[in-house]
């Protein structure tokens, strides 16, 4: 069957004698949709081979064997088929038989075949969007297996889907080779991550790691990279004596730059993972599992610290859990015994203070307390002194106070190894306006400092009025004064 191109009026003149005229019946006949094209193939075709464009001669034709080939469909007219370098019509729309090669199943998407001259089913149903290289839609079925023929309605154009008409690896990605030529990756690892390739080169996975590892930038920041173990590292300057081995204990000194060979409680380190020269930037952990280098025996699950010996760590002498938390100077425990050498330990984020966090506390029940100052002075036994480490504190105070001058404030601040921190004058810090004469009132307040040092502070209660005249705070068992210091971290 070949579709035909009719006029919508038909004459009803008979025809004359004139054979050399365009007769009635000339107009009222078929027409068909035929283009005339040489044969560039370099052998014969016969009638309904399925052949692509040509692109090396004008007005030409050749033989395909790529599937995907998305050069347009035209289709063999004549019964005599048309004989190499010679010119003949062929079909590129509307309805044709064509020649194809296995089964067709009738609807399905049509595209050339890996046999000459052939077109193949393409598997997908013509009522979705054609799939690359696909040129026509069968509307007769074959079941024949083999050489067969379909009726099929042409597109006139080729599907294509990736540009250039390249076509694909299952399993991969399109990208550009060059500025105007797209090309397929290779089959890409399943679950793996796909990393670029650059310039005109190929994009492919990257091989995936082994159990628990982490994927990072290596410290060039040239290429990825899989870790072992949970570990967070840091770019630090190597400013110590001489270059790093791995595995070497060194205190850190700034963000950027290690200080060197120190041994403190409160000092935090971290452990070379390269070879580091003396002023080269390299890589340091800060925390996770890593292997340290170790003097002496050290039992598994025990808390490690800073060793005289340079560079190394050492047994603590405590072992985890045998105290409510580590002791101070622990920098981290071994995850596995060792014996010198070198130690897998889990190493802290910072150091441990030690111990547990200091408390103190004051609560005065009987003698009341008074003062015409107006300027801040010590509140009396409104003190406590505490052992911190490098941490804040906070406080709280709350007393019964009378004032007896209507219209007078009562300030309260608080000084910490004699620094106010509340404002820095003499009448800096909380006010209680007294608003009936004689009458007792609460005063309370809570507060917290900056980051202390790690040593032995002094927190005091100071008072005064801004009128000198007398006021006073009852400390009774029924209304004590009560202040409070508390170590947080």
């Amino acid at each position: 069957m070949t579709t035909a191109i009719a006029h919508v009026f038909s004459s009803a003149k008979a025809d004359g004698p004139d054979a050399t005229l365009v007769q009635p019946g000339d107009w009222n006949a078929n027409h068909n949709p035929f283009l005339s094209m040489t044969n560039r193939s370099g052998g014969a075709v016969v009638q309904y081979d399925a052949c692509a464009v040509g692109t090396a001669n004008d007005d030409s034709f050749t033989t395909t064997t790529t599937q995907y080939d998305t050069r347009p469909l035209v289709v063999v007219a004549p019964a005599a088929g048309i004989a190499s370098a010679t010119a003949g019509t062929v079909q590129n729309l509307f309805q044709t038989v064509v020649n194809v090669q296995g089964n067709v199943t009738r609807g399905n998407w049509l595209r050339f075949s890996a046999t000459a001259g052939r077109l193949e089913d393409a598997g997908l149903a013509g009522t979705v969007a054609a799939p690359h290289g696909a040129n026509a839609i069968a509307v007769t079925a074959y079941a024949g297996g083999g050489a067969g023929t379909v009726t099929a309605t042409l597109r006139g154009a080729t599907a294509a889907i990736l540009p250039g008409g390249t076509t694909g690896t299952s399993g991969g990605v399109p990208y550009f080779s060059a500025t105007t030529t797209v090309a397929s990756s290779a089959l890409l690892t399943a679950s793996a991550l796909v990393v670029g390739g650059g310039a005109g080169a190929t994009p492919a996975s990257l091989a995936l790691g082994t159990a628990l590892q982490k994927l990072r930038t290596n410290v060039g920041a040239t290429a990825n990279e899989y870790t072992t173990g949970d570990r967070d590292s840091i770019l630090l300057t190597n400013s110590a004596s001489g270059s790093t081995a791995v595995g070497d204990v060194l205190a850190v000194s700034s963000l950027t730059a290690i200080l060197g060979d120190t041994v403190s409680s409160l000092q935090k380190y971290v452990v070379a993972a390269a070879v580091i020269a003396n002023a080269a930037t390299g890589e340091f952990v800060r925390s996770g599992v890593v292997s340290a280098a170790s003097t002496g025996s050290i039992a598994a699950m025990q808390y490690v610290r800073k060793s005289a010996t340079a560079r190394t760590i050492e047994d603590a002498g405590t072992a985890v859990g045998a105290t409510a938390s580590p002791p101070s100077g622990a920098l981290g425990f071994a995850v596995a015994a060792a014996s010198g050498g070198t130690c897998t330990i889990y190493l802290f984020d910072r150091p441990q203070a030690g111990g547990a966090l200091a408390a103190g506390s004051v609560m005065l029940t009987s003698g009341n307390i008074s003062t015409v100052d107006t300027a801040l002075a010590d509140l009396t036994g409104a003190t406590v002194t505490i052992t911190t480490g490098a941490n804040r504190v906070i406080w709280g105070f709350s007393a019964i106070a009378e004032i007896n001058n209507l219209g007078n404030n009562m300030i309260f601040n608080v000084a910490i190894d004699g620094t106010l921190q509340y404002g820095t004058t003499t009448q800096s810090g909380m006010r209680i306006q007294s608003l009936v004469t004689g009458n007792d009132q609460n005063v309370s307040f809570t507060g917290m400092s900056a980051a202390l040092t790690a040593a032995s502070h002094t927190i005091k209660v100071q008072w005064c009025l801004t009128t000198a005249t007398s006021s006073l705070i009852n400390a009774n068992a029924n209304t004590p004064l009560h202040f409070w210091v508390k170590e947080v971290a």
